[in-house]
């Protein structure tokens, strides 16, 4: 099926509902999708307002004591510690 990029404009060849010519021209719409969509003042507000809920804090504090949370960030703080030992 021919389809034109919503990038750049030109037409190219696909199947399925892609939107975009080369992998290049994907990251920019996802950029452009990003800024337009999660980066505004009404998404942040939105954001900040679900995380203050009682049910999400229950959630989060339920999930921080997973052990795959907690290796996750032995792991992330092993790796941190290392990469500071090694900058100086």
């Amino acid at each position: 099926m021919i389809k034109k990029c919503m990038v750049c404009g030109k037409k190219f060849d696909a199947r399925g509902n892609i939107k975009t010519c080369s992998k290049k021209h994907r990251e920019a719409h996802r950029n452009a999708y990003s800024k337009a969509y999660y980066r505004t003042p009404e998404y942040a507000a939105r954001n900040r307002a679900r995380n203050q809920t009682r049910e999400y804090k229950a959630y989060l504090k339920a999930y921080r004591q997973t052990p795959e949370y907690k290796a996750r960030n032995r792991a992330r703080a092993k790796a941190l510690r290392l990469a500071r030992r090694t900058a100086t």
